[in-house]
């Protein structure tokens, strides 16, 4: 039996007994069951198929060490946590499931998948209240993002205000056991793969381990100051996958607050992320921004989407919102995209300053039993422009038992490199949400769309919520 699957088969044999245990102890179940079911188009213009029945149970226990639920205790905690889900594909075909179609094959695609997203134990509060520790299977959302990983976890908590959290595991990926592949550089796998051959996409089904470590160091003295600074490194027991170090901060508060975060790509020496806001708020009525955002994509050395350019995201813009009373919220905002060559592309000339622009405005009128909106927009990006208006309403029976929601859509579309993706759509989207019982809701949503070069597109979600203990 390989490593990974002892340790992954004895994390959840903890979990299982600590919830079994925990009669007596603050719990949770939660169970969430949907069935789906759309169409997505491929590259290549023929369509993807999708027949989706998903159950997603979470578990949870609680204070679990005697005397730790009473609200004077002082001392340590410890929890446990698990978090499956089934996912069932009915429409899968059995050229996306076999590796001879290159095709159409999608590697690791089955028509059912079981996954775990969480599977962790964790104790907080040791050593006086200094020391957190937590070992499974977790996500990680710190000032680098998300990073899902099997391993361990721990968070020394200093006296100055500070914390300094370290970790080390295996990277999950779609093809690890129970694993999935949401976090994951590549985006997708699937479709458009004429002439393509098996070495230009990875090997999702069964994949080397990749062993990761970070730390994160943390301050924040006072209640106007919050900084950290990070690292992360993935592949050390064979080929570098990724090295980042990033740093985040954010200064003041109302009326005036500002924020940044960036994040460098160590193996390719470039600024692969960076974020900043400049909030004035001088009446509470009023809030006036300013913001620059940039994300350069990262792929994996195979992926598929290597064939192509991807255009970063390089923009600087703002956004102004207005209450004037408190069901009533009114926004403009826009933005600039700043030519950018890190993916070979500069924009609509090779000397263009600007490569595209954006902006809308937009209003809401909310209440606890009715909602109102209506939003028009517009974007003008490289290769693509996208003009639109959206309307929406909502009402609330049976005192909110029930919410019924209607949301109307038109755009005009041009694209520059399918004409299957241009000329006027226009669609609705009809949802309800039904509170059955106290812990029981029923959630529902309809698309239908038609237009923009293509056939009618309809989409259908049903969700049943059924949460047993809290």
């Amino acid at each position: 039996m390989r490593p990974r699957l002892r340790i992954t088969l004895a994390l959840f044999l903890a979990a299982i007994l600590g919830v079994a245990s925990a009669a007596a102890f603050d719990q949770q179940i939660t169970s969430t069951l949907s069935a789906e079911g759309y169409s997505v188009p491929r590259a290549d213009g023929t369509w993807i198929a999708r027949r989706r029945i998903v159950e997603d149970l979470r578990l949870g226990a609680f204070n679990l060490l005697p005397g730790s639920a009473d609200p004077y205790y002082r001392g340590p905690r410890l929890s446990v946590e698990l978090a499956l889900r089934l996912d069932t594909d009915f429409a899968v075909g059995g050229d996306e499931s076999n590796p001879a179609m290159d095709s159409a094959y999608v590697p690791g695609l089955t028509p059912v998948h079981v996954d775990a997203n969480v599977a962790n134990m964790s104790a907080e509060g040791l050593w006086q209240g200094a020391l957190d520790v937590r070992a499974g299977r977790q996500i990680r959302m710190g000032t680098l993002g998300f990073f899902a990983f099997d391993g361990a976890e721990t968070v020394v908590h200093l006296p100055i205000g500070a914390s300094f959290a370290t970790y080390m595991g295996y990277e999950v990926r779609g093809g690890d056991l129970l694993g999935w592949s949401d976090l994951e550089l590549d985006g997708t796998d699937s479709g458009g793969r004429h002439g393509l051959t098996a070495d230009r996409f990875p090997d999702r089904e069964d994949p080397s381990l990749r062993l990761a470590t970070g730390a994160e160091l943390t301050l924040s003295p006072v209640a106007w100051l919050d900084a950290a600074a990070a690292v992360q490194a993935v592949g050390l027991n064979g080929p570098i996958a990724s090295q980042e170090v990033g740093g985040r901060m954010s200064l003041g508060g109302e009326p005036i607050l500002a924020d940044g975060r960036v994040v460098w790509n160590a193996m390719l020496e470039v600024l692969g992320e960076a974020d900043a806001e400049l909030a004035v708020t001088p009446i509470d009525a009023l809030t006036v921004a300013a913001e620059y955002h940039l994300f350069r994509p990262t792929f994996e050395g195979d992926s598929i989407f290597n064939v192509f350019d991807i255009a970063p995201e390089n923009d600087a813009g703002g956004r102004v919102e207005v209450r004037p009373v408190s069901a009533v919220s009114l926004a403009g905002w826009g933005f600039a995209r700043m030519a950018d060559g890190s993916a070979g592309i500069d924009g609509r000339a090779a000397d263009a300053l600007v490569s595209g622009a954006g902006g809308g405005l937009g209003g809401t009128y909310r209440t606890l039993a009715r909602s109102l909106s209506l939003r028009l927009s517009g974007v003008w990006e490289w290769g693509e422009k996208r003009l639109g208006a959206e309307a929406g309403a909502g009402q609330a029976f049976w005192n909110r038992r029930l919410w019924l929601n209607l949301r109307l859509s038109t755009w005009h579309l041009d694209d520059a490199f399918s004409s299957r993706l241009a000329g006027n759509l226009a669609g609705y989207v009809l949802s309800g949400r039904f509170t059955l019982t106290e812990g029981a809701v029923v959630v529902g949503e309809f698309e239908h769309y038609v237009g923009g070069g293509m056939e009618q597109r309809f989409t259908a979600l049903a969700i049943l919520e059924i949460e047993v203990w809290r």
